[in-house]
């Protein structure tokens, strides 16, 4: 259960650490948004405290202790947290989320993070699984969160290209519809084309989702005429042997032909 303090104390900014998943699910500030509270702090001080684990783990404020400490600030008002990991992850990504989830514009990070408090939410079974549950709620609909995660599914080395806003929102969703065989298909394309505009890419995308389905269809073909292949081939073989029957120097000579033949053609 998370438990936050409402005792405020201060603690040296020597002793905090930043949490080890942060710059997975948090982007930087903008360099307005840190000269602003930069700014702040110089003059007011740090107004919101810091939330922490008792370890000194932030769980929110890794911006205010590093400009506490490039302004010389020896200590940070923080309020401590009783949680577990799994509990520090959803509260450190619910603050950022909070505070200036509109603002991201890394589409991966804003996935992880939504991800994060959609898995919470239903641990916890709250009705809005997606959402913040006690905290607010995500401004998404359910269908759009789910169509981010799944772009959790993409290659890394993709994922690192939507990072990048080299592939844009609709087309890596395009792309996250693929299998990861069609996947690795449209990295080595897009690799070698190199810059593609959207357009382009979900071009690349129907193409490659039709592929996979045309090559099923072949190999189901190619089955249902060896299949009949075989049915043609034992119908003669019966025929062959009828003729033959009385005649035991013939039979033989007909096995000796046929068995290699049969028998490579019936393993398939």
């Amino acid at each position: 259960m998370i438990e936050i303090s409402d005792k405020v104390i201060h603690r040296s900014v020597l002793t905090l650490k930043k949490h080890p998943q942060h710059e997975l699910y948090n982007s930087p500030l903008t360099a307005a948004e840190l000269a602003a509270l930069e700014d702040s702090i110089a003059k007011t001080g740090i107004q919101e405290a810091l939330l922490i684990r008792t370890d000194g783990t932030i769980i929110s404020g890794h911006h205010r202790r590093s400009l506490a400490m490039s302004l010389g600030l020896p200590e940070v008002p923080v309020r401590e947290v009783c949680c577990d990991p799994t509990e520090a992850l959803y509260l450190l990504v619910a603050s950022n989320e909070a505070g200036r989830g509109k603002k991201e514009t890394d589409l991966m990070k804003k996935a992880r993070r939504v991800q994060v408090l959609y898995e919470f939410g239903r641990s916890k079974g709250w009705n809005a699984p997606y959402g913040f549950g006690e905290a607010g709620k995500l401004s998404e609909e359910e269908y759009a969160v789910k169509r981010l995660i799944k772009l959790l599914y993409l290659l890394p080395k993709l994922q690192r290209e939507v990072s990048a806003g080299r592939i844009g929102q609709q087309a890596a969703y395009k792309v996250a519809g693929l299998s990861q065989l069609q996947q690795k298909k449209f990295l080595a394309a897009y690799e070698m084309r190199g810059v593609m505009s959207s357009k382009e890419i979900q071009k690349l995308v129907e193409e490659l989702d039709d592929y996979e389905p045309r090559v099923l269809r072949n190999a189901e073909k190619k089955k249902e005429n060896i299949r009949k292949l075989k049915d043609r081939v034992a119908n003669d073989l019966t025929f062959l042997m009828s003729e033959a029957i009385e005649d035991d120097e013939l039979q033989g000579e007909l096995i000796d032909l046929l068995e290699p033949k049969l028998f490579t053609l019936l393993r398939h």
